[in-house]
C-alpha cells in the first residue's frame, strides 16, 4: 500500500510527499522480506528519487532493483522495476535537455535503448492488465522517441492509446495524447502537433495535475518556437517559469517538513533509548 500511495503521489506532482511513504515501504521490505517485494519497494524509492530530480541516485537503485526482480523470477515485479527505471530515464533525458545539455541528454538515451528494447519481450505478458500493458507501452514508446526510434515509438504510443480507450484515468489518457503530439513536434510535423495540442486543452488534468502543465508548456513554447511565433512562445515561457518557482518552493517546503519529522523522530528514539532512573527503593536493595 504504501508503495502504491508514493507512486501515486509522483503521478500527481507530489514526489516529495511521496518520500516518507517511499522510505518505509523500503525499511519494512528490508525485513525479511521476499524479493519480490524488496524489488519493488526498491524500484519505488528510485522512481520517488527521479521525480526529485536525483537521476544518478534513481539509476543505481533501479539497478538494484532490477537485480532483486530477476532472482526473484516474479513477472509482475520485474514488469513494475523495467517500467519505473524507463520512465526514471525518460525524466532524466528531459531534464537535461530542457538544461541545454543535449549531448548529455543523448547519451542518456542510448544507454536506455537496451533496457527498452528488451522490455519490448514484456508487452503483453499473460497477468497484466489493459492500463499495464498501456503504461509500459508508453514507457518503452518514450525511451524509442528519444533515441529517435520515431516509427516504432509512434506504433507504441498509438496502441497505448487505444489500450486505455475504456480507462476513466485522465492521467493515463492525457499522457499517451501528449506523447503523440510530442512525436510529430519531434518529427516535424507541426500542423498535426497544433491540432493535438489545441485538443489537450480540453483536459481538465492539465489544470490540476504540475508535471502535466509543465509538459505541457515546455510542448506548447518548443511548437511556438518552430512556428516562429516568438511572442506566444515567450508566454508559455512566462508561465513555465511561474510554475517551476511553484514547484521548487513547494519542494523546500516539503523538505523542511520531512527534515522536522525526522529529527523529531530521532529525538523520540533517543528518549527512549535511554534508562530509566532508578527508584530509591531499588538503590537500596
Amino acid at each position: 500500500m504504501l508503495n502504491q500511495a508514493a507512486l501515486a503521489a509522483c503521478a500527481a506532482g507530489l514526489a516529495e510527499e511521496a518520500l516518507p511513504m517511499a522510505l518505509r515501504a523500503l525499511e519494512l521490505a528490508s525485513q525479511a522480506a521476499p524479493l519480490e517485494s524488496l524489488a519493488s519497494a526498491l524500484s519505488t524509492f528510485a522512481h520517488v528519487q527521479a521525480n526529485l530530480g536525483e537521476f544518478e541516485t534513481a539509476e543505481h537503485i533501479h539497478q538494484q532493483a532490477l537485480t532483486k526482480a530477476q532472482e526473484s523470477g516474479n513477472g509482475p515485479a520485474l514488469v513494475r522495476c523495467v517500467a519505473n527505471a524507463l520512465m526514471a530515464g525518460v525524466l532524466a533525458f528531459d531534464e537535461l535537455l530542457a538544461g541545454g545539455k543535449t549531448l548529455l541528454a543523448q547519451a542518456s538515451s542510448m544507454r536506455l535503448l537496451p533496457m527498452a528494447q528488451q522490455a519490448q519481450s514484456l508487452l503483453d505478458m499473460g497477468f497484466m492488465s489493459d492500463t499495464q500493458r498501456a503504461i509500459l507501452r508508453l514507457n518503452v514508446g518514450h525511451a524509442m522517441m528519444n533515441a529517435q526510434h520515431f516509427e516504432e515509438a509512434g506504433r507504441l504510443f498509438r496502441d497505448s492509446l487505444q489500450l486505455m480507450a475504456d480507462s476513466s484515468s485522465e492521467v493515463l489518457h492525457y499522457a499517451a495524447a501528449h506523447a503523440l503530439c510530442e512525436l510529430d513536434l519531434r518529427c516535424g510535423h507541426l500542423a498535426s502537433a497544433q491540432e493535438r495540442l489545441q485538443q489537450l486543452l480540453a483536459r481538465r488534468s492539465v489544470s490540476l495535475n504540475p508535471l502535466q502543465r509543465e509538459d505541457f508548456l515546455r510542448t506548447a513554447m518548443a511548437l511556438c518556437q518552430a512556428l516562429k511565433e516568438q511572442e506566444q512562445s515567450l508566454k508559455y515561457g512566462i508561465r513555465l517559469s511561474q510554475v517551476l518557482a511553484e514547484q521548487a518552493q513547494k519542494r523546500q517546503r516539503a523538505a523542511l517538513q520531512i527534515k522536522a519529522a525526522q529529527e523529531g523522530g530521532q529525538r523520540l528514539l533517543s528518549g527512549q533509548a535511554e534508562p530509566a532512573p532508578h527508584s530509591s527503593d531499588d538503590k537500596r536493595a
